[in-house]
């Protein structure tokens, strides 16, 4: 069909015609040749006879499989129609749907389609290509469901060429409807006459304000007339006497939806020159004074006060009826009453201080303030500066430091502005410190940029070590800062501050600074030296021999090395000062061989001579560790007494040899395999003799986070760490493990991939029979390690009621994301609720999961990929549409892994040989619902491999045999077992229900049993041909 030009851009009417010439046009159902003008196509549009809806029989047809290529021919790849029936309300509606798998994300589909509808009342086949995305596909379909009644048919046949983005004047209030499709049921026949429904896609918002009803309005959602007034700008009060009855009733949620956009003020401007003004005022002063809800009640008063000039009476008398009520204000009605005294140029501070008073007892009070008040307040504190008194905002301060929840909610750069603008400033770098903040931030906003700004601007002498500690975690992550702080610091360095603040300044400097910011610093220390404290070398120590010494020269390095050395026996009396200097001085070099020999004779002297107690132990371990990674080659008794000490120092020195080890250069490291040895023989015993399950987590949560990989290596170590977990959980010290410990079990679980059934089976029991674990985040966290391992046993179906109780109130809450999780969970068990699945995938659930133009998170959206083709796949009745092409294409598909290679390769090469050449199968390819597969072949009907290069155009033959080589490494399997992980299990069987014939190989059967080529020949060709 050839593309449609002419008419007004976006006209709904060419969607029924082809353009022929300039002067005629051609109906695409009667095939009529009618005249091109406007008038004469809505004319044949009235009388054409095959323009009205038809029941079109859709029985018997097969489920459209999604296709990877998309550049072959449109038509040829275009699967069969889909029958889909959707239960909505009081409408039954039958979609059929002729998806094209490649598309393109927009919205122009829908607004033309419900454009042209509410045009014509008829039913449309669309003959172009209309941007769409498979999500999109979705969300059409169910707005469809609101739109349309009886047995109205759309036929949706998408094509490749791109179709332009419509006129701003175009579909404007289709685009409405859309954006507000949740609330469809108010805009039925029985809410808008076929008239109104007639013109109402060339209206404005102006022009449909005054064609609507009183009557008609009220039955509308506020979200829907919000949106329509929100776009009238100064055109809102022109219609005051339309809304006045809706305003009144829905008042809150449309100054919600102006204030949000900006409108807010914008809208106000004119309000005085209105003719009703005064009516509207004394309208809303009276239902200010009749209204019972406080929070209402503040945003009329804060609607009045945008409308009415300040220096009006109206607002102050108000505001005097205000103080008596703020006892009973909720936190959000003082936020409002408080920003509103604070901004009338005659400030009510009576007003203001009753309400700060109140605000202030509401933070003293803990129970009262939830996490999600806090970032209300902070919110507010973005908005309005300076709205809460000193002491709430200091109470405020400690909340959010005491509150996980809350302190995730500063993860947005401009809500971390917030608390560099007014908390102190030991806060914000305690903030940034422990839950590293500033490294989660993809982007820095001005906002927080700006902040730090000013802090370096205003950084004086007093204040050096407090900014200096505070900017040590921001300004490596922003060339801005910290240039501006090199500046600065330069500018505080002629001011010849005390060397102890030159060494703080030292110590904030970026490793990326260049080595003529660093001079001038280094020029200063280097004559003084010699007079400096024990401290201030402690602290050159760790910043001159970390990650900054490649700017210092070697004249300075070598001086604070003479300084160490000099000091050694004073500075290293405690472990914790050893243990320090030992984790920045591990994996560098001295200077001065020499002296970094004479340094550690007299480390190790000293702690000789102490006496023989488990910090002397740990304190002799360590350097023995230190200096055979600085000197391994050396012979010196010394070293040699203190190798036994490894195995009697305290566990904390353990994990910090552990982490030592994992630290040194590659070259140190063969020089510590006798080391590393005595370190894992100490770990080991730590575990063995662990006194109880908390130590026990302690030791190996360290060991996970130092390196993960150390299960691999070890299997004496990891089997010990598992068992004595199960006998700590089989008989626990007290009847009931505390919630923390019990998360710590189940992280450890997940985090070691070592499948125990039997361990398994215990937390579940103890999580049944203790009601203090029947906690939100310890029963999403147990599902997900049950479904991780696919381990589902008669124990596990005791639990399955308290998670589908879970579900029912995170879907009454609202909290979409989650619902989606945890049916994903419930999925990987083999539990199907077949309700909830289909809640999920509605239109109403899909916007709230995104937001308005079908957008969902990535972590989500990789959800909801893997759950779609679960329930395609596993449960196709439920006739779930696939809608993730696009997503996977951009996503998903990568290239082939570089891991494992010479097992690809050796399969590769083995694979020619069985085959007949590299044509006959392919290497990292992808299936339908994109699951990659390592390698593909296709037999035919006589069982001969096809080449796969030059497929025949009809594509692969329903007679032919898809066959998918799977090769399964170390990852593949548990850990140390020969059972297959529950997603690898997973992806065979459902290559199994799309008709592949899968055929595993194991990395260790391919390396220890097939030797030779001819064995791997033998076994490919017997597996594969026969």
């Amino acid at each position: 069909m050839a593309t449609i030009k002419g008419g007004r851009p976006g006209d709904p009417v060419w969607m029924f015609f082809q353009k022929l010439d300039g002067t005629q046009s051609k109906c695409i159902e009667c095939q009529e040749q009618c005249s091109s003008k406007i008038e004469c196509l809505r004319a044949h549009i009235k009388r054409c006879p095959k323009l009205k809806a038809t029941p079109v029989s859709t029985s018997g047809l097969k489920r459209p499989t999604p296709e990877l290529d998309t550049d072959r021919d449109d038509t040829a790849c275009l699967p069969p129609p889909a029958k889909r029936q959707f239960q909505m309300s009081a409408f039954t509606v039958n979609i059929t749907v002729l998806p094209r798998p490649s598309c393109i994300t927009g919205w122009v589909t829908m607004a033309k389609l419900l454009s042209c509808y509410i045009t014509t009342g008829r039913c449309c086949q669309l003959t172009q290509h209309y941007r769409l995305t498979g999500l999109t596909k979705l969300l059409y379909w169910k707005v469809t469901t609101h739109i349309l009644s009886g047995q109205n048919i759309f036929r949706l046949h998408l094509k490749k060429k791109p179709f332009p983005a419509p006129a701003n004047s175009v579909a404007t209030f289709s685009h409405l409807i859309i954006s507000t499709a949740s609330q469809m049921d108010q805009l039925s026949s029985s809410s808008l006459t076929m008239t109104d429904r007639t013109l109402v896609s060339d209206l404005t918002p102006v022009e449909f304000l005054d064609k609507v009803d009183e009557e008609t309005l009220m039955t509308c959602s506020p979200n829907l007339v919000a949106e329509c007034l929100r776009q009238l700008g100064k055109h809102y009060f022109e219609h005051v006497q339309t809304i006045m009855p809706w305003l009144l009733s829905h008042h809150h949620d449309i100054y919600k939806q102006l204030h949000e956009s900006g409108k807010l003020l914008e809208v106000s401007k004119d309000i005085r020159q209105h003719p009703k003004f005064n009516v509207m005022c004394q309208r809303l002063e009276q239902a200010y004074q009749e209204c019972s809800d406080q929070e209402l009640a503040c945003s009329l008063l804060l609607f009045l006060y945008m409308g009415v000039h300040p220096q009006d009476s109206l607002v102050h008398s108000l505001l005097l009826e205000v103080r008596g009520r703020i006892p009973s204000m909720n936190l959000h009605s003082l936020t409002t009453v408080s920003w509103l005294c604070n901004t009338l140029p005659e400030r009510d501070f009576v007003t203001r201080r009753a309400c700060l008073q109140k605000l202030a007892a509401t933070c003293m009070e803990v129970e009262s303030l939830s996490p999600d008040d806090v970032q209300y307040l902070c919110t507010q504190e973005i908005n309005h500066k300076h709205l809460l008194s000193t002491d709430a905002t200091l109470r405020l301060c400690k909340l959010i430091l005491g509150q996980t929840k809350s302190v995730t909610y500063f993860c947005d750069p401009q809500h971390l502005a917030v608390v560099a603008s007014f908390f102190g400033r030991q806060e914000i770098m305690y903030l940034l410190k422990k839950y590293d903040l500033v490294r989660q931030f993809d982007s820095w906003s001005e906002h927080f940029k700006y902040a730090c700004l000013d802090m370096v601007d205003e950084m004086t002498d007093y204040d050096i070590s407090s900014v200096c500690q505070f900017l040590k975690f921001v300004h490596l992550y922003n060339p801005t800062v910290r240039r501006q702080f090199e500046k600065q610091s330069l500018k505080l360095l002629s001011q010849d501050p005390g060397v102890g603040k030159v060494a703080n300044l030292i110590s904030s400097l970026s490793p990326f600074s260049s080595k003529e910011i660093v001079q001038p610093f280094e020029k200063r220390l280097f004559h003084e030296l010699s007079d400096v404290d024990d401290r201030v070398i402690c602290m050159l120590v760790h910043n001159l021999f970390g990650a900054k010494r490649e700017a210092f020269s070697a004249e300075m390095l070598m001086k604070v090395e003479r300084a160490l050395t000099e000091r050694c026996s004073r500075l290293l009396q405690d472990y914790d000062q050893i243990r320090e200097i030992i984790i920045v001085m591990g994996n560098r070099r001295f200077v001065d061989t020499e002296r970094g020999m004479r340094f550690f004779e007299i480390l190790l002297e000293n702690v000789i001579e102490s006496p023989s107690t488990n910090p002397n132990c740990d304190a002799m371990a360590s350097c023995y560790l230190m200096a055979k990674a600085e000197f391994p080659e050396s012979s010196n008794e010394p070293f040699q007494q203190i190798e036994s000490s490894i195995l009697h120092s305290s566990d904390a020195c353990a994990i910090d040899m552990f982490q030592f080890l994992n630290s040194v250069p590659r070259d140190c490291q063969n020089s510590l395999r006798t080391v590393e040895r005595y370190v894992q023989r100490r770990l080991l015993q730590a575990v063995t003799n662990s006194r109880d399950l908390f130590h026990l987590c302690y030791i190996v949560r360290n060991m996970i986070r130092i390196d993960e990989s150390f299960k691999y290596r070890d299997r004496q170590l990891t089997e010990a760490i598992m068992k004595r977990l199960e006998e700590f959980i089989r008989d626990p010290p007290s009847s009931v493990i505390s919630e923390s410990l019990f998360l710590s079990v189940i992280d450890i679980l997940r985090l070691m991939k070592y499948y125990t059934p039997s361990t398994l089976d215990m937390l579940v029991n103890h999580y049944c029979d203790s009601r203090e674990l029947h906690l939100e985040k310890i029963t999403v966290r147990l599902l997900c390690t049950l479904s991780i391992f696919s381990h589902r046993s008669e124990t596990v179906e005791n639990f399955m009621p308290s998670v589908i109780k879970l579900i029912g109130t995170k879907l009454e809450q609202g909290r979409h994301k989650d619902v989606l999780l945890m049916l994903n969970y419930l999925m990987r068990l083999q539990v199907y609720l077949e309700e909830e699945i289909r809640q999920l995938f509605s239109f109403e659930f899909m916007t709230k999961l995104g937001s308005d133009s079908g957008y969902v998170e990535e972590p989500a959206r990789i959800v909801l990929v893997e759950l779609t083709r679960r329930c395609l796949l596993e449960h196709p009745e439920l006739d779930i549409p696939w809608f993730h092409d696009e997503y996977c294409r951009t996503h998903i598909v990568t290239g082939e892994p570089k891991s494992c290679q010479t097992f690809r390769d050796g399969v590769s090469a083995t694979l020619r040989y069985v085959l007949g050449g590299e044509n006959h199968f392919l290497r990292w390819s992808y299936t339908p619902y994109f699951y990659s597969i390592d390698f593909e072949c296709i037999l035919d009907e006589s069982n001969k491999p096809v080449n796969v290069k030059k497929l025949p155009p009809g594509g692969v033959k329903d007679t032919w045999q898809r066959v998918a080589i799977m090769l399964h490494t170390q990852g593949s399997f548990w850990l140390h077992s020969d059972q297959l992980r529950g997603s690898i299990r997973d992806k065979n069987n459902h290559l199994e229900l799309m008709g592949y014939k899968v055929i595993p190989i194991n990395y260790k059967e391919w390396f220890s049993e097939l030797v030779t080529n001819e064995q791997r020949v033998n076994y490919l060709r017997c597996h594969i041909l026969r």
